[in-house]
């Protein structure tokens, strides 16, 4: 995944950029503020309410592997979050007291 530059709007904001690759999974980027020194990411998807929810944790067994803030997850996420004619969005984030972070789509 190519890292872009976000949008003047998002700039200073705690996001996560999710954009569709050619073969259809969901290449994702988390903010520094996000990320911190853990190398995996957990992320769970509530369809209902159209919110994701992500944590940092040090198991490769729990979370998918976080590389410089990017990480890819399968096709079915990215089906669920991205219409079939928009190839990008932007997910503010916000940190929980049960050390998750949330956002809405």
């Amino acid at each position: 995944m190519t890292r872009q530059k976000a949008p003047y709007r998002y700039a200073s904001k705690t996001r996560l950029s999710i954009r569709r690759t050619d073969s259809g999974s969901a290449g994702c980027y988390v903010t520094v503020a996000v990320r911190g020194k853990q190398e995996f990411i957990i992320a769970e998807l509530d369809s209902e309410i159209r919110k994701i929810r992500l944590k940092l944790t040090d198991s490769y067994e729990e979370g998918v592997r976080l590389s410089s803030g990017t990480f890819t997850l399968p096709a079915r996420f990215c089906r669920e979050i991205l219409p079939d004619d928009v190839r990008s969005i932007t997910i503010i984030l916000e940190k929980s007291d049960d050390e998750w972070w949330y956002g809405s789509y």
